[in-house]
C-alpha cells in the first residue's frame, strides 16, 4: 500500500511539472507557476546576469519573464524526459534561443522539490556555465 502511494504522488509530481512546461510553452506564465509555492526559491547556478536565487514567487515570475524578454520572446524550453519521486522531480530539458545574432543551446537540468503538492524549491543546471553567462550578457 505504501510503495502504491508513492507511485501515485511521483506520477503526480511528474504530471505537475509537465503540464508547468506545457504551459509556459504557450506563454501562460501564471499556469506555469500555479504549483509553485508562495514562498518559492528557485536558483539558476553559474554566473552572469540570471544567474542567481529567486526567493517568492514574484521574483520567481520575473526572472522566467526575463528569459522571454532578453531573447525577444525565442526562449524556449523542449522537455526531454522526467524523473520523479515522492518529494521531488528532475526534468532533462533543453534550452533554445536567440539573442543579439547569437544562439543558445543549453542541455539543462532542472530539480524540482514538493511539499504538500507545491513546488517548494528548483535549483537549475546549464550544461556549459560559461556559455550561458556569455550568451544572457
Amino acid at each position: 500500500m505504501a510503495g502504491q502511494v508513492v507511485f501515485e504522488r511521483a506520477a503526480a509530481h511528474a504530471a505537475t511539472v509537465r503540464e508547468g512546461y506545457e504551459a509556459f510553452a504557450r506563454g501562460d506564465l501564471a499556469a506555469a507557476s500555479s504549483s509553485f509555492d508562495p514562498a518559492i526559491t528557485w536558483r539558476f547556478y553559474g554566473t552572469g546576469r540570471i544567474a542567481g536565487e529567486y526567493k517568492g514567487i514574484d521574483q520567481v515570475q520575473e526572472f522566467l519573464k526575463q528569459l522571454v524578454v532578453l531573447s525577444g520572446g525565442t526562449f524556449r524550453m523542449e522537455l526531454i524526459d522526467i524523473l520523479a519521486s515522492d518529494d521531488e522531480a528532475a526534468v532533462n530539458v533543453r534550452a533554445h534561443a536567440q539573442r543579439l545574432g547569437r544562439t543558445y543551446a543549453s542541455h539543462q537540468v532542472h530539480l524540482f522539490r514538493f511539499r504538500d503538492e507545491r513546488v517548494v524549491e528548483v535549483w537549475q543546471f546549464a550544461s556549459d556555465t560559461n556559455e550561458s553567462a556569455a550568451f544572457w550578457e
